[in-house]
């Protein structure tokens, strides 16, 4: 069993909120109806739940199976989401298929090669005029658990900002936020972000 499966199994690396993360409710107003959308690092399915409510298709992916799919009571909602037990480095993201791609405190936990690959493969998958939400905090992951060992980087914002113009995003929103102290355990003082950038 992986380290992620143990954690949430666990209930010790959880989000208690079902809210969406600010920053997707911020695209939903540009976004077609039944749009396609990759939710990477998916966790709990809050943002993957809530975009299905709201009538779009959505490609959940996370390392651990966390279930929460079963869970879902709304049969409309539940044949919207197709969760994909995977690392989000082996998911494929095909060309030209997304309206929006969610790295919602997913990068945090990418080293920076990886990271890299994954955004350029993004890129590719959005269509134009399609939109790559993330957001992350920027000193590495935020959680204290010292019987879990999770790999954690820290990422300045001026390195994300160079990251998504060298390989073509035009940045629409960069902003520094803090609503994740809110919600999230084990909690140390952090700099968060919230960005959404464009494929043009």
């Amino acid at each position: 069993m992986n380290e992620w499966q143990r954690a949430y199994d666990s209930r010790q690396f959880y989000i208690n909120t079902a809210n969406p993360s600010v920053v997707v409710r911020a695209i939903e107003p540009g976004l077609l109806p039944e749009s396609r959308v990759a939710d990477l690092g998916c966790g709990g399915g809050r943002n993957a739940i809530h975009l299905a409510g709201l009538g779009h298709k959505v490609d959940a992916v996370d390392l651990a199976d966390l279930s929460w799919v079963s869970a879902i009571t709304d049969p409309e909602v539940k044949s919207r989401i197709n969760f994909v037990k995977s690392d989000v480095s082996d998911f494929e993201l095909k060309s030209d298929s997304y309206h929006a791609i969610l790295m919602t405190r997913l990068i945090q936990y990418l080293d920076k090669s990886l990271l890299q690959k994954l955004l350029a493969k993004s890129f590719k998958a959005l269509k134009p005029g399609g939109v790559l939400v993330i957001g992350y905090t920027a000193g590495g992951g935020v959680h204290k658990m010292s019987e879990y060992i999770f790999d954690k980087y820290s990422y300045k914002s001026e390195d994300i900002r160079k990251m998504l113009t060298n390989i073509g995003f035009v940045i629409r929103s960069f902003k520094k936020g803090s609503a994740v102290s809110k919600y999230v355990p084990h909690i140390v003082k952090i700099e968060a972000y919230d960005i959404i950038a464009e494929k043009l």
